[in-house]
């Protein structure tokens, strides 16, 4: 059984060999094949080929050279944003209001961060996490308070129930216990 499935792995990939080769060189033959049945002058047709290839060849250099660029900049960038995000974590701003600033236009900037530079973008991405850290401190005030007030919720419940039912004439409502309660 090993052989068999080691012999039809072998005929898959020469067939995807076959297949990759058939559209690498299959529209050039096409080409060739339209070229050659229906011109007198395959001459110029050769030279425009031949053209085409020599464009197409210079075309992926640059984009070669161009992508490599692109790398250098992303590591530069990514070696700004380490900087300021490093220099953010000793001033002891936590990582989650840092990585709210993380696509900010000043961090995009590649280059060395000087103290000249620091003090120039310093005081807008502060501000930024400051706004960052208050919508996250609200946000879990909010399900702080949710969590505390479905505890309440079930204390006073569970309460009730141990009481006699003419007796919760006498007792505050839950949402007035709610509003009373300091949940914070």
């Amino acid at each position: 059984m090993v052989g068999a499935k080691q012999e039809l792995h072998e005929f898959r990939e020469e067939k995807i060999q076959a297949v990759k080769l058939i559209l690498e060189v299959g529209h050039l033959f096409f080409h060739f094949h339209w070229l050659f049945s229906n011109t007198a002058s395959p001459q110029k047709h050769v030279e425009q080929y031949s053209r085409w290839y020599e464009e197409t060849t210079n075309n992926l250099a640059e984009e070669q050279v161009e992508a490599a660029g692109n790398r250098w900049i992303a590591t530069r960038e990514s070696t700004h944003q380490s900087a300021v995000s490093q220099r953010f974590l000793t001033l002891g701003y936590v990582e989650a209001g840092i990585q709210a600033i993380q696509w900010k236009g000043q961090l995009l900037r590649g280059g060395g961060l000087t103290d000249r530079r620091w003090n120039h973008i310093r005081p807008v991405l502060e501000r930024d996490i400051q706004e960052s850290r208050e919508q996250r401190l609200a946000s879990e005030r909010l399900d702080l308070v949710k969590s505390r007030t479905q505890i309440l919720n079930g204390v006073c419940r569970a309460y009730l129930r141990s009481v006699v039912p003419f007796e919760w004439l006498y007792h505050p409502g839950i949402d007035d216990l709610i509003k009373l309660t300091i949940i914070d």
